[in-house]
């Protein structure tokens, strides 16, 4: 078998366990005469570099020296990043059997995107996720907002991830309980497969030596400094037991956090009110220690301590019971499927100091005899259960049984209207909408567009919404002469009456609305019409937009599957280009002229949504969008506001239904003038107060202003050009400025 990785840590980089995971993953592998390359997120390196592990491929990548970081955010370009890079490196090493990604920060966010727009090679991938912990959880056990920018994108792809893969293994049932509550996974194929372990040979002395040799006995506290990994009610706890009479001391090791009960950080938080146990050499906060020093020093503990809140399947204690150690954790996570009380462990309730401090003075009574015996249990039950032998076999098991088929796209929030699908092809497949109002310059160009689409059964229906200038009439009348394109003409009404106009007399099932100075790419219909042939609650397409203007391409512009409530707040989509099923269409009520030519697209994706009418975006830039000074958005931009007051007034019941959470987010990242992409940071000053992605200071403000002027002016974009000798500090600079202002203005 062939296994692709797709990870942000790997050896010797260590954190929360992920890089344990891999080597022990890959060795297992090796030994049961599997393949494995491994794409690892590594900003070290140049661009890539590719090197040895235990026999596989190990292909290290630089997010940063590509140029999708000046597209979106930090996360979401690394994982467009490792698509792309999964994508050059199958014909390298080969398709694999299984892709297998971990969950943080939606890092198979893309991968899975594309496989389910039906994107070769990503198409023909068996994609699985594996629940290390998804960050966003982490972050709702340490009491940071769901709702910040761009933290809220991070559990969008994470929940994504989680309802697109082919199978989610986890290794604990306490994690699958968690995810299905908090990340609504019920519906979500959970195999519990245990994290593979194997032994390093090695034996826990369990304090003995230190008894023995009249050392000082000591215990060991070895992760993040952090509230919800129980350190306070450790140190707190060991306060009572040192008052109680105990002399042995605590030694803690990790990495020290900012959530201390004054939001400053929790190790300084801890000295200073525990400075006499700090000054009598009882306390020692010792830092982030290797693991080869965390694992000497937990060898001759009296026990390890794993005091968390909330866990999911810790090697730090797997580590520790395979030698044979003491543990002494609580019994909120998946240690708890590891340890039984009293026999291989000693367990108590988080966040309970009584029964912390009770455990603490068991373990100092108990005899050489006691611990020997509860050490051969502890090294058998993480034999049984984290064993290679054992956890290949349950892998495999789980893996026979993935079904990549899928009728139905993976929404992140179901309940969508499902369509019925016609397997009898109508002709033309496809009516391209074109309301035209005085644009001669442009309507040729973008009808050759349309036409020279890879789909051929097409019809293109201009609709002159009464156009009085004297080159209209002769510029129509040669394109209607072509036998695919009709001219309908209407007094003029609107754009939106144009488009509902041109869509009643669409012969087609589906239908595209197209402006008459916009474009589209070849394949862009055809993917369109592929997925609304296959997907039966799938109401409308769209793509990325390539924003271009007479000097060429200025940027692409990211587009997201359009979910309540994000889609409520700010648009995610190129609605001017959608592919729709035409009763979709008709279902949303089309377009609403009230709208007076600003937001009627926008509107109507949101009046489909309101009617159970759900959508998906390829994230591939399909889709041209012409941007011109004279463009009816940038002349008479103050009607916007009055508008968007209108689509929640109209909307009303629909916006009431996430109200809670419409709230929560406005709260967090201010009026959705100032993010207009979910993988950047709020550009507003409140966001700016909350968000630990924003970065402060004068080089930001000077940057800030610096950004919004190369950004939306011409002479901005030429100078940029001009100063393309300084390339590299301006790229740096313009990507930081992007983090801070994120504003886009067509």
């Amino acid at each position: 078998m062939r296994v692709a990785f797709l990870t942000f840590e790997f050896p010797p980089t260590h954190g929360g366990g992920l890089s344990t995971y891999m080597t022990h993953t890959l060795k297992m592998l090796r030994t049961k005469g599997d393949q494995a390359f491994v794409l690892v997120i590594d900003n070290s390196v140049q661009k890539q570099k590719i090197e040895k592990f235990e026999g596989h491929d190990i292909i290290r990548i630089n997010v940063n020296a590509h140029p999708i970081c000046k597209t979106m955010g930090y996360w979401a370009a690394a994982s467009y990043v490792i698509a792309e890079a999964l994508a050059e490196a199958i014909p390298v090493f080969g398709m694999p059997d299984v892709v297998e990604s971990c969950d943080g920060f939606g890092l198979a966010y893309y991968t899975l995107q594309r496989k389910h727009t039906l994107e070769k090679p990503f198409l023909d991938l068996k994609v699985i996720v594996t629940a290390h912990t998804p960050c966003s959880l982490i972050d709702k056990w340490t009491g940071k907002s769901w709702y910040v920018l761009p933290r809220y994108w991070t559990r969008e792809s994470e929940m994504f991830c989680l309802k697109a893969a082919d199978m989610v293994l986890a290794p604990s049932q306490f994690i699958i309980d968690q995810l299905r509550t908090d990340f609504d996974c019920t519906d979500v194929q959970f195999k519990l497969v245990h994290n593979p372990y194997q032994s390093s040979g090695c034996k826990a002395e369990n304090g003995l030596k230190n008894i023995e040799s009249s050392k000082a006995p000591y215990y060991v506290f070895g992760s993040r400094i952090a509230m919800w990994k129980g350190a306070l009610d450790i140190v707190n706890a060991f306060d009572r037991y040192w008052s109680n009479g105990g002399v042995a001391q605590l030694k803690m090791f990790g990495s020290d956090t900012t959530d201390a009960p004054d939001n400053g950080s929790l190790k300084e938080f801890i000295i200073r009110k525990y400075q006499k146990h700090v000054e009598a050499g009882r306390l020692h906060l010792l830092g982030l220690a290797s693991p080869e020093e965390l694992a000497r020093q937990k060898r001759s503990a009296l026990a390890l301590l794993h005091p968390s809140h909330k866990e999911n399947f810790p090697y730090t204690v797997i580590e520790h019971m395979a030698e044979g150690g003491l543990v002494i954790a609580s019994e909120n996570g998946g240690q708890a499927e590891l340890i039984e009380h009293g026999k291989s462990g000693y367990l108590f309730p988080a966040k309970n100091i009584e029964a912390i401090v009770e455990c603490l003075h068991q373990c100092d009574s108990m005899n050489e005899a006691k611990r020997e015996e509860i050490g051969k249990a502890a090294k058998s039950v993480v034999e049984e259960k984290c064993g290679y032998d054992g956890v290949y076999a349950s892998r495999q098991l789980a893996l026979n049984e993935i079904n990549p088929v899928r009728e139905r796209f993976p929404f992140i929030r179901g309940n969508e209207k499902v369509f019925s699908i016609c397997n009898a092809i109508n002709s033309p497949r496809l009516s391209v909408v074109i309301p035209y109002f005085q644009l001669p310059d442009f309507i040729t160009e973008t009808v050759d567009s349309a036409l020279a689409s890879t789909l051929k059964d097409i019809e293109v229906i201009i609709v002159d919404d009464g156009s009085a200038d004297t080159r209209s009439p002769e510029v129509l009348a040669v394109l209607e002469a072509r036998s695919q394109v009709r001219v309908l003409r209407q007094e003029n009404a609107g754009v939106a009456a144009a488009r509902n106009f041109g869509v009643a007399n669409a012969r087609a099932n589906y239908v595209a609305l197209l402006d008459a100075d916009d474009l589209v790419m070849p394949t862009y219909y055809e993917r369109c019409v592929a997925l609304l042939d296959l997907y039966d609650n799938v109401g409308f397409v769209g793509s990325w937009n390539d924003d271009f203007d007479e000097q060429g391409t200025i940027r692409h512009w990211p587009t997201f599957n359009p979910e309540p409530p994000m889609q409520l707040i700010f648009n995610t989509t190129n609605c001017q280009g959608l592919v729709t099923r035409k009763e979709a269409y008709n279902i949303g009520g089309g377009h609403d002229s009230g709208l007076k030519m600003f937001l009627d697209d926008w509107e109507a994706v949101i009046s489909m949504l309101a009617n159970g009418v759900r959508g998906i975006m390829i994230p591939a830039p399909l889709f041209r969008y012409r941007i011109r000074q004279g463009s009816i958005f940038r002349s008479k931009a103050d009607q916007w506001l009055i508008n968007y007051e209108y689509i929640i007034s109209k909307h009303k019941k629909f916006y009431l239904e996430y109200a809670e959470e419409i709230i929560c987010f406005l709260n967090a990242n201010g009026p959705n003038l100032n993010y207009h992409n979910p993988t950047w940071p709020s550009s507003s000053a409140s966001a700016s107060m909350t968000t630990d992605e924003f970065s402060r200071g004068r080089l930001a403000k000077l940057l800030r202003g610096y950004y919004v002027f190369q950004r939306d002016t011409n002479v901005g974009r030429k100078i940029r050009r001009a100063l393309n000798v300084f390339s590299p500090l301006l790229d740096w600079a313009v990507s930081y400025a992007y983090k801070i202002r994120r504003k886009r203005s067509l």
